[in-house]
C-alpha cells in the first residue's frame, strides 16, 4: 500500500511521527460524510469526531468503525519530492478488516460488495 500526499497536509506529520497510516473504504451511505472530511484540515477540525473510531494492532492509525473495509499500514520508507511525499514501498498491510462477504480469497477486497 502506498500513499501520495501534498506536504501541506496535516496527515503527513502524523505519518512521519508515528510511522503508520490507515485506509478506510466507506460504503455508499457513508461517502458524503467521509468526503466532507477530505475538504477540511485536521489542523482546524477533529476529522474523527463524526465517526466511531478504533485502534487496531498499531495503536496509532485510527480506523472508522462504520467503514466496511479498514487497513492498517506501516510504510517501509517515504520518498520526498518538492511538493509531495510518497509513503510506502509499498508499505505492508499490518492488519485488515472487511467483515461480511467483502473479501475474495484471503487478501483481495471485492469493491462491488462494499456498497
Amino acid at each position: 500500500m502506498s500513499l501520495g500526499m501534498n506536504r501541506a497536509h496535516y496527515t503527513n506529520a502524523g505519518i512521519r511521527e508515528n510511522g503508520t497510516f490507515s485506509v478506510n473504504l466507506p460504503d455508499e451511505p457513508l461517502v458524503m460524510k467521509t468526503d466532507h472530511r477530505g475538504l477540511v484540515s485536521g489542523r482546524k477540525v477533529d476529522k474523527g469526531a463524526p465517526f466511531k473510531t478504533f485502534s487496531g494492532k498499531l495503536k496509532t492509525a485510527p480506523m472508522i468503525e462504520e467503514c466496511p473495509v479498514n487497513m492498517e499500514c506501516r510504510p517501509e520508507r517515504t520518498v520526498d519530492f518538492p511538493s509531495h511525499d510518497i509513503c510506502g514501498r509499498p508499505g505492508p498491510l499490518v492488519n485488515g478488516q472487511a467483515p461480511g462477504r467483502r473479501l475474495v480469497g484471503r487478501e483481495e477486497v471485492e469493491i462491488t460488495r462494499c456498497r
